[in-house]
């Protein structure tokens, strides 16, 4: 997007995050959140549309709204991919426009390289590290729904699409719009 409609953005106190959830995307979303603090943490809308990203990122982001001190509007515009749907849990209160679409499942590990599992001892500290960050996850995502990190474990133990009509009844979201 656009430098001169991001700044138009922060200045009506928004954050548009858009996309895969990267380095640069936390960055932004940091920066955001330092500019509104000198602004005296006023009321803020955050604007989803991702498809996720890394674990690592998707938490940092999170933290970073969560311990934003002002108000933190979520909204799905589109979709809520994986760990977007984490970040939407930052926000105070989350919602979604009628037709988003929510993709929720349990970790999965794309960019594993080859080196990180020649042997058994490799393989299962991978599968450790992957299972404490899954952990991480659900913990998060049981805070802020009405799910508990065992029902979260089994029922997003493959891919699953949910509509905004689900997701607000399982607690992920509080407001359809």
């Amino acid at each position: 997007m656009n430098e001169e409609i991001l700044k138009g953005l922060l200045e009506e106190n928004i954050i548009f995050i858009k996309g895969k959830l990267t380095n640069e995307i936390a960055d932004y979303v940091q920066h955001s959140l330092f500019y509104f603090m000198q602004k005296g943490y006023p009321e803020i809308k955050i604007y989803i549309t991702s498809s996720g990203g890394s674990v690592d990122i998707g938490l940092a982001i999170y933290d970073f709204l969560r311990h934003y001190p002002g108000g933190k509007i979520g909204i799905v515009q589109g979709y809520a991919k994986s760990m977007a749907v984490l970040v939407l849990q930052g926000c105070d209160i989350r919602k979604a426009m009628k037709h988003s679409v929510f993709l929720i499942h349990n970790l999965s590990q794309s960019d594993v390289k080859l080196e990180e599992i020649r042997t058994p001892e490799k393989i299962n500290k991978l599968k450790e590290k992957m299972e404490k960050s899954q952990k991480k996850i659900n913990r998060v995502i049981a805070k802020n729904s009405k799910l508990t990190e065992e029902e979260i474990s089994k029922n997003f133990n493959a891919e699953r699409y949910i509509s905004p009509k689900e997701a607000k009844e399982l607690g992920i979201i509080d407001e359809i719009i």
